[in-house]
């Protein structure tokens, strides 16, 4: 896919940037490509969705810290959207959180 900018999203090496170093390709025409890309094709930006069974979680905007991988997406609720609910499973305890958000 492509975005508004016409530019295909392109690896953060091509700016000279490792790849923790997101935050810095903020204005990039890369980075905007990139980010319309994500738009476009991720699961929040559609309506024909109930539910996301596993994959990965989201950084939400109340959101403090960033979760360790070990914490695995279950299941994700977005039919009639809000409040959303994530049901993580930590891989290495085994054990079960369910966190909301609202927007």
């Amino acid at each position: 896919m492509r975005g508004d900018h016409g530019l295909s999203p392109m690896p953060l090496a091509s700016l000279g940037l490792e790849r923790h170093q997101y935050i810095e390709a903020t204005g990039e025409p890369q980075a905007e490509a990139y980010e319309d890309y994500y738009a476009e094709s991720s699961h929040l930006a559609h309506d024909d969705i109930d539910a996301v069974i596993g994959g990965w979680h989201e950084l939400w905007a109340g959101d403090d810290f960033y979760l360790p991988l070990e914490m695995r997406l279950a299941l994700l609720t977005l039919r009639d959207a809000e409040p959303w609910y994530e049901l993580m499973r930590s891989a290495g305890l085994g054990t079960w959180r369910v966190r909301e958000h609202i927007t």
